[in-house]
């Protein structure tokens, strides 16, 4: 019994028999165990082992020919999982299946059904798969060796958990697939393609280094019910690489990307980079960039001045990876949260916060005063007098008349330190206490540890940018 359609097959399996050859070793071949894993997976996310139909051929062989049987269910099956080989591309029936498949896809993506591609080794994608996303079951692990393809022959008890991992995101894939299908079927309408409501995060190409980490972050988000792009392969050539780049972030709400030292791989015919490339589009597009780098990493032994450049940038973190997964979903929360719409609001006569910071974020310490300004709260900034007498004179005058107190740590913890020894100065000839203290971490993420503790004081973390949401307690005790 199908689950998209009762008469119809779900999911139709199409591969080389030359792959699923169990002489290689005792029990089943690749692809059989491979099916029975997947589907034994489909079945505790749809709640029952008849709630699918998975269709594939065990009789066909080499040297069989195709049967109607065989093309009326290529034809009416609600999705298409292509086990792609070296075998399969040289099966002169595969290849007949890749023409129905061909004629399949070029209707059904239209409607929204893709085909979902498992590559059993590395083999170059024929055409009509060439811009599809895969699941890569192999990998480039030896030195001087060909690529191995994991579990095989058999699983070993080390080292294939990324077998696991890519069959449980083939799994999630196409359950939301199938649920998306029956969905468009029940309501009698068929749902155009990318018809999909959720926040899109675009998880950038990374490294090869970098698969099984990327592979991590992407079923976080997944299951924390973000949209993960791209969904398909990129052309190889710039010129239509930046314009497939371009196309996915324009329905992305945030760029994510993972970096290493290594400078990845250029573009056919091109001096440009994949990873620097898509950085740069994201750039162009104003989109919010949220960047990542192992803390082992040191910038400055990286050799390469635009990669070194890119790993010091303003949007990099630098935490543990759990935290960085949490810190996406955070951001991309943050990023859709309705906007407030900017209340008439009166100045506050009884509330002046002094927002100090040295000279380079002067630019930030505006920023505050401005969101504090849509509060209807006064602020002052640093003056810049241009001679150190008539500068102190200002600080100090700013800090006996101010309510609330914002020291800003940009990339100079020694700096904060003197000016807060500064206030302790002037703090006796005050006539009232600091209703608020904040410490707000500002710009660049990556930076020396301040060791200044004040008790009572509020932490603000705007490394990656000024949140609004961070002040809400610092406001709330002027």
């Amino acid at each position: 019994m199908g689950y998209v359609s009762s008469n119809k097959p779900d999911i139709f399996v199409s591969y080389a028999h030359v792959n699923d050859d169990a002489t290689a070793r005792s029990g089943p071949g690749w692809v059989t165990s491979f099916v029975s894993v997947l589907k034994s997976l489909l079945a505790m996310k749809l709640g029952r082992n008849d709630a699918f139909d998975l269709w594939m051929d065990h009789r066909l062989a080499g040297n069989d020919a195709t049967t109607p049987e065989i093309s009326g269910r290529v034809r009416d099956t609600a999705l298409f999982l292509i086990v792609l080989s070296h075998g399969y591309m040289a099966s002169e029936w595969c290849r007949q299946e890749m023409k129905w498949f061909q004629q399949e896809v070029g209707r059904r993506r239209k409607a929204g059904a893709p085909t979902f591609v498992v590559e059993f080794d590395k083999t170059e994608r024929p055409e009509p798969l060439v811009d599809l996303l895969g699941y890569r079951f192999w990998v480039d692990d030896r030195l001087c060796k060909a690529p191995r393809t994991l579990g095989f022959p058999r699983l070993r008890e080390e080292g294939d958990e990324r077998y696991y991992d890519l069959l449980n995101d083939l799994c999630h894939d196409l359950v939301a697939e199938l649920k998306r299908l029956k969905g468009s079927t029940d309501e009698g309408r068929a749902l155009p393609a990318g018809d999909d409501s959720r926040p899109a995060v675009y998880l950038a190409e990374a490294t090869d280094d970098l698969d099984d980490l990327r592979d991590e972050v992407r079923r976080h988000l997944t299951q924390a019910g973000l949209r993960v792009l791209p969904e398909a392969e990129y052309p190889r050539e710039e010129y239509a690489y930046r314009d497939a780049v371009g196309a996915t972030l324009a329905r992305s709400t945030l760029f994510v990307q993972l970096l290493s030292q290594v400078t990845g791989k250029k573009l056919a015919g091109s001096t440009k980079r994949v990873v620097a490339l898509q950085h740069e589009c994201a750039l162009q597009r104003g989109l919010p960039v949220l960047q990542w780098h192992s803390r082992d990493l040191d910038p400055d032994g990286v050799t390469n001045a635009d990669l070194r450049r890119l790993l010091t940038g303003p949007s990099v973190v630098t935490t543990d990876v759990t935290e960085f997964k949490e810190l996406i979903v955070r951001r991309v929360g943050q990023i859709i949260a309705p906007k407030r719409p900017d209340p008439k609001v009166e100045l506050d006569v009884d509330r002046l916060v002094f927002v100090n910071a040295e000279e380079t974020d002067d630019q930030f310490a505006r920023r505050i005063a401005e969101m504090l300004s849509k509060r209807g709260i006064a602020s002052i900034v640093p003056a810049r007098c241009g001679s150190p007498e008539k500068d102190r004179e200002f600080l100090v005058t700013s800090l006996l008349g101010c309510d609330g107190l914002v020291l800003i740590h940009g990339t100079n913890p020694e700096w904060l330190v003197r000016q807060w020894d500064q206030f302790r100065k002037v703090k006796p000839r005050r006539t009232s206490a600091l209703k608020a203290v904040g410490l707000c971490e500002g710009p660049p993420p990556t930076k020396h540890i301040c060791e200044l503790v004040l008790p009572g004081a509020h932490f603000i973390d705007c490394r990656t940018g000024l949140s609004e949401e961070q002040f809400d307690r610092f406001v709330s005790c002027l």
